[in-house]
């Protein structure tokens, strides 16, 4: 609530001009791997976290994981 609109705009122009931006709420199994490889190397996790147990597909489009 505290963010400007043209913040909001840089921030989401900032996301698509660096390929982040994703069309639906989707993750997949081996980018949720990935997302956490990147966060343990940062030192900041210690294990993997299980698919399973964190992501809901129920929401996904496609209903893939």
């Amino acid at each position: 609530p505290n963010m400007s609109l043209n913040d909001m705009i840089t921030v989401v122009e900032a996301y698509q001009k660096g390929d982040a931006w994703r069309d639906d709420i989707s993750i997949s199994s081996d980018e949720w791997i990935h997302i956490q490889d990147i966060i343990i190397a940062a030192g900041e996790l210690d294990e993997y976290a299980p698919y399973e147990d964190l992501i809901d597909t129920k929401y996904f489009s496609n209903n893939e994981s």
